[in-house]
Parts: C-alpha cells; structure tokens; sequence
C-alpha cells in the first residue's frame, strides 16, 4: 500500500512540476507581446509648428482638408480653423 501511496504522490508531484513549466512557458512567451502593447499605447507623435509628421508616411498641417485623420494609434483631428488636436490610447 505503500508505494502506491508514493506513486500516487509522484505522479502529483510530476503533473505539478508541468502545470508550472507550461505557465512560466506561456508568461515567457507573452512577456514579448505586453510589451509592445505598453510601447505603443505610451507613443505620441510630436507636434511641431502646428505640424504632424505620421508614421504612415504623411504630414497633417493646416493646408489639409479639415476632420480626423489617422496617426499611428492616435486620432488627429484638424479643425477648420487650423488647430491641430491629438487623441492617444493611454
């Protein structure tokens, strides 16, 4: 009976030892990914003399057709007027 129990005990021992190495595989393996999503939510285009310079390859200044365009993972929005606003994910 006694080395069943110890059987028993090693196979539990076993499954544990797995279900540890799969989660420290899956955190190594997502660690990339988070950390990319942490850079490009913390990315902000500079404005410089009321001018956006994308990384679509297009500038947003105030001779382009008022409304909102699309900078990366910002949302510019020109106003007739010539102001330029910048909305980020933070």
């Amino acid at each position: 009976m006694a080395s069943l129990a110890l059987i028993v005990g090693l196979v539990f021992l076993g499954i544990a030892i797995g279900m540890l190495a799969y989660l420290m595989m899956i955190y190594i393996s997502t660690s990339q990914a988070r950390a990319w999503a942490s850079s490009i939510r913390s990315w902000s285009p500079p404005i410089i003399n009321n001018t956006l310079e994308c990384p679509q390859g297009y500038v947003i200044t105030p001779t382009n057709n008022s409304g909102v365009y699309e900078c990366g993972p910002c949302l510019a929005y020109l106003a007739p007027s010539g102001s330029l606003s910048l909305a980020c994910p933070r």
